[in-house]
């Protein structure tokens, strides 16, 4: 979100110089809750629409990779040993829904272990910060890392394979019509991603 969101806001004033905009940043367990109970207009996440209950849609929008990443120069940057590399500290967001679990899921499938030493951090920053400053190791979207400004001092790992893309998407309450203000923010999400 944060590599694509300011061009957005940016058409979104342009549209509405005097609509007020309030962002949350959350994982799917936030955001189901909040939409429905009215606290959101829509979310933007990773998901699946198996994911969600009967009473939220999912639009697909973009496939985003994820991948292994850490400091520049990190000395295991260029391991291509799966069981070498679980043996290091981590730091992921055990969070359901997080890009974290689902690479938690990816190694079970691949009959390999979960990382031996991980630090658990549901903050996105925090996370990038400890990659950045330490030998931690950490799992997110390529995206990101490769960021001039997010991913400065980030470097993504070499070994393969990695997990599959994740989708990103936009989730409603169903049968619940946008306010006019909500529908241009959500119309500028459909567009900007679907040229990702």
């Amino acid at each position: 979100m944060v590599t694509f969101f300011p061009s957005i806001y940016r058409q979104f004033t342009q549209a509405l110089p005097d609509a007020s905009l309030s962002l949350k940043e959350g994982l799917l367990t936030g955001i189901i809750p909040d939409l429905l109970e009215g606290r959101l207009d829509f979310g933007v996440a990773i998901a699946a629409s198996t994911q969600l209950p009967s009473e939220l849609s999912f639009t697909p929008m973009v496939a985003i990779r994820s991948c292994v990443a850490g400091r520049e120069a990190h000395p295991m940057a260029h391991s291509h040993d799966w069981p070498t590399l679980l043996q290091q500290r981590w730091v992921l967001n055990l969070s359901q829904g997080s890009s974290s679990n689902l690479f938690l899921t990816w190694l079970t499938q691949q009959n390999l272990p979960h990382p031996a030493h991980i630090v658990e951090c549901s903050s996105p920053f925090l996370m990038l910060e400890m990659m950045r400053r330490t030998d931690l190791i950490g799992y997110g979207p390529a995206r990101l890392f490769d960021d001039p400004l997010c991913g400065n001092g980030v470097q993504t790992f070499d070994i393969s394979p990695q997990p599959g893309d994740v989708t990103v998407g936009i989730i409603r309450l169903r049968g619940t019509p946008l306010t006019p203000t909500a529908q241009v923010l959500e119309t500028l999400f459909k567009r900007d991603l679907a040229h990702l």
